[in-house]
This record gives C-alpha cells, structure tokens and sequence, in this order.
C-alpha cells in the first residue's frame, strides 16, 4: 500500500484548488479539507489511483460517507467534535466512568477483577488519555478521590499481585 498511499497523498496536496489530508488505517481511508469539497470528484481520484495500481479491492460505496463540522463525525473510532477538536465522545466517557466505578467497588468490596479485565481497564486510560489526556487525569482524581484511593496505584497493585 505505501506506492498507493504515496500517490493519493501526493496527488490531493492540491487537488481541485484545496488542500486534503489523506489518512488509512487498514483498509479504512479518511480524507479530510477545512472547506466543502465534490466529495465524487475525490472519490473518483481515489479510484482512479486504486486501479492505476491494480489494488485487489475498490471503494464500497455503501461504507462512504461525508460529513462536515456541523454534525457528529466518527472515524477510526474517535469523534470530531463541532469545536474541531477530537474526543472519544460521550457515551465512551460515560461507560468509562462506569468502568471506575466498578473496579472500585468491587476492589473494596473484595471481589477483585481477573487480570484480564484490569489490563483492559488500564489499556483504555492510556488510549483515552492519548486522545483526551487532561479529561481523563480530572476523571481519574475525581474517582480516586471519591474512592479514597488512587486509581493508577490499585491497577498496578492489582497486576503485579
């Protein structure tokens, strides 16, 4: 894919008088502009370069979308919001949120989580805090000071016990 990658790239710095980015992860591609654009005209680009390079796969239509910034707009996952800036989004932090909270209780309840299931949870503070780190540190204080103890440290406690 880098020859591929390399030429969509390349060829929308400029295309049709604006300037795209052009992201992929796997075989997800995201091409993104600060202004409207023909999203058929990028599409055909797209195209264009697929068979250009005799890829063994095409765009499917029905998995297109465009979106603007007056909408919610998920890629890979992650949500870009109205102020332009990239989150995990609302439900993620709620059921973060209650993931904290039943770690906790059950922690102090004695019922300890498998380590699996810690390693999951601490997986996903070090993701959201990549996206979202100073959101993640004020949910983090926030539990741990409602719980009485530090998050972070019990995780650790918890799987190297």
């Amino acid at each position: 894919m880098i020859a591929i990658d390399h030429k969509i790239s390349n060829g929308l710095r400029n295309f049709d008088n604006r300037r795209f980015v052009y992201t992929r992860y796997a075989d997800d591609q995201l091409i993104s502009c600060k202004i409207d654009f023909d999203k058929s005209k990028v599409q055909q680009f797209v195209s264009d370069v697929l068979s250009e390079f005799h890829a063994p796969f095409n765009i499917k239509e029905e998995k297109t979308r465009y979106g603007s910034s007056a909408g919610k707009n998920w890629h890979l996952g992650l949500m870009l919001n109205s102020s332009n800036e990239i989150t995990i989004g609302h439900r993620r932090k709620k059921e973060f949120k209650a993931m904290l909270s039943n770690y906790m209780r059950d922690r102090k309840a004695g019922n300890g989580w498998c380590i699996h299931d810690i390693q999951i949870l601490g997986g996903l503070i070090s993701y959201y805090k990549m996206i979202e780190r100073d959101y993640i540190e004020y949910i983090l204080k926030q539990y741990s000071d409602k719980f009485g103890e530090d998050i972070i440290s019990c995780i650790k406690a918890d799987l190297s016990a």
